[in-house]
This record gives structure tokens, sequence and C-alpha cells, in this order.
């Protein structure tokens, strides 16, 4: 996948299948997914998220994105609990700002040093091909 210079946040980490994750609230992380997924697929046509309350497993399918060439599947990196789902979020807002206002959802961590297993951003880049 041939990915332009992105500006990637210095505050998240992300996982070689283009999500990224902020922690810095304690146990409490924001989730989204990166503009290097998006600019391969093209626009969203839809998405589904979690139900707040809902107990997510690390490695488990949370969601999805409709692309028109295909769909998108959201896997966790970390477990825990989903405290808020961006109820704003659009496919709009998810393109114009996928770092910020386009973010999905708030989860509890079950486990915090899972984080380590996440790739910086200068890592995720390297594995983007860059």
């Amino acid at each position: 996948m041939e990915v332009a210079m992105t500006e990637i946040p210095d505050d998240v980490l992300c996982t070689s299948d283009c999500l990224w994750i902020r922690p810095g609230n304690g146990d409490r992380v924001r989730v989204g997914v990166t503009s290097a997924l998006l600019d391969q697929f093209g626009p969203v046509e839809s998405l589904s998220l979690p139900d707040d309350g809902q107990e997510i497993v690390a490695g488990d399918i949370c969601g999805d994105l409709e692309f028109s060439s295909r769909s998108w599947e959201l896997v966790s990196p970390v477990a825990g609990e989903v405290i808020s789902v961006n109820q704003s979020v659009d496919a709009d807002l998810l393109e114009a700002d996928p770092w910020g206002d386009g973010w999905l959802f708030d989860m509890r961590l079950s486990d915090p040093e899972e984080l380590d297993e996440l790739l910086d951003p200068d890592e995720y880049l390297a594995t983007m091909g860059e």
C-alpha cells in the first residue's frame, strides 16, 4: 500500500490494520481509523460501531466501515469496555478529520499493558511502506 507521508499525531499509537488509539486519560483510550485506510479505499459509505457498555476482547471485530469497493472490519487491538461512542461521526466527518473529531469510540482498558504492543507513528509508517 502506497501512503503519502501522512501527518500522524504524536500522541497516538497505531495498529498494522489502520486503527489508532489515543491513550493519556488513565485507563481510558480513544479509538479511530487512520487516514491511510481512508486514502486507500476512498469514500466511506457507511460505518457500524460497537454499543455503549459493550465488552470487547482484543482481536474481536467491533465494527466495520463500508467502502464502495469493500468492507473493512475494525479489529480491536485491546480489550475493555466501550464507554462512549461518537454519536456525531459519519462518513463525511470521518474523512474530514480522522485523527480528531472523526474518532469512533472511547473505551476503558482491561489491561493497559496491551498498549505496549501497538506501533508508534514511525513504526506504523514503516508498516505502510515508508
